[in-house]
C-alpha cells in the first residue's frame, strides 16, 4: 500500500494513459469540471461517436471512494449517460463486496467497475486472460474478481435502477455542448504540459476522504 491512504504507486495520469489505451476509439478528455458541469468534477470523460459521454471516476484511497457516495450530487447530470469506477486491484475483493451488499438499496444511479493494476513498468486496466477448458479448447474470460456483477448483482440492479429517477432523461450532447466540451479538452492538452498542474492533478486525491464513512 503508498503512503497517505493511496493504495497504488500510479498517479492519475498515468490511470488516465491506461483507460484511452483500453479505449481508445472515443475522445477523452481528463479532468472536465465546472467548465462544463455544474456540480460535478470529472477525472476523465470520453464523448462517443453519437456524443454519448461516459464518466470515469479515478479512486486511489478507500477513503476517497467512500466520500464519493456522501456528496449529495451523485454524478447526477443528466448528460453523464454512464458513470465507470476505475479502482486498484487491491479492491478487488471482499471489502468491496461488502461495501455494496450493505449499501446498495442507497445507490443513487447504475454504474460499474474497471480495475487497474499494480504490476509492470506501466499503469493497465484488468485484461481477459486466456484459460484452458481442456487439451483441446481455452478461451478468454475476466477473472471473477474484477467482474461488476460479482460486487452488484443483478438483484442488486433491480433495486438501484428502481432509484435511478434520472434514468429516463439521460441524453446525449447538443451540438453547442460537443463543441464546448472539445475546446475545454483542447484547454487541458496544454494545461497538462505544465509542471504545477501535473504535481497538484496527482496530489489532488490525497486530501480527499481519508477516513470517510458511507
Amino acid at each position: 500500500m503508498a503512503s497517505n491512504g493511496l493504495e497504488t504507486k500510479w498517479s492519475v495520469a498515468d490511470i488516465q494513459k491506461a483507460i484511452v489505451v483500453r479505449t481508445g476509439n472515443d475522445q477523452s478528455i481528463p479532468n472536465v469540471s465546472f467548465g462544463f458541469f455544474k456540480h460535478i468534477e470529472c477525472d476523465l470523460v470520453q464523448v462517443t461517436g453519437a456524443a454519448y459521454v461516459y464518466e470515469y471516476e479515478i479512486k486511489r484511497s478507500w477513503g476517497d471512494f467512500m466520500a464519493d457516495f456522501k456528496k449529495s450530487h451523485f454524478h447526477d447530470d443528466l448528460r453523464i449517460s454512464k458513470l465507470i469506477f476505475v479502482l486498484p486491484e487491491s479492491f478487488a475483493g471482499e471489502r468491496l463486496k461488502k461495501f455494496c451488499q450493505e449499501n446498495y438499496q442507497k445507490f443513487k444511479r447504475e454504474f460499474s467497475f474497471l480495475f487497474y493494476m499494480e504490476d509492470g513498468n506501466w499503469c493497465r486496466l484488468a485484461e481477459p486472460t486466456l484459460h484452458q477448458i481442456d487439451e483441446w479448447r481455452s478461451e478468454y474470460r475476466v477473472d471473477d474478481r474484477f467482474k461488476t456483477e460479482t460486487y452488484i448483482t443483478e438483484e442488486m440492479l433491480k433495486v438501484i435502477r428502481k432509484n435511478d429517477h434520472d434514468a429516463p432523461y439521460r441524453r446525449n450532447l447538443f451540438v453547442e455542448e460537443l463543441a464546448k466540451l472539445y475546446r475545454l479538452g483542447v484547454i487541458r492538452l496544454w494545461h497538462r504540459t505544465w509542471p504545477a498542474e501535473t504535481a497538484a492533478q496527482d496530489n489532488e486525491q490525497k486530501e480527499d476522504g481519508q477516513n470517510a464513512k458511507f
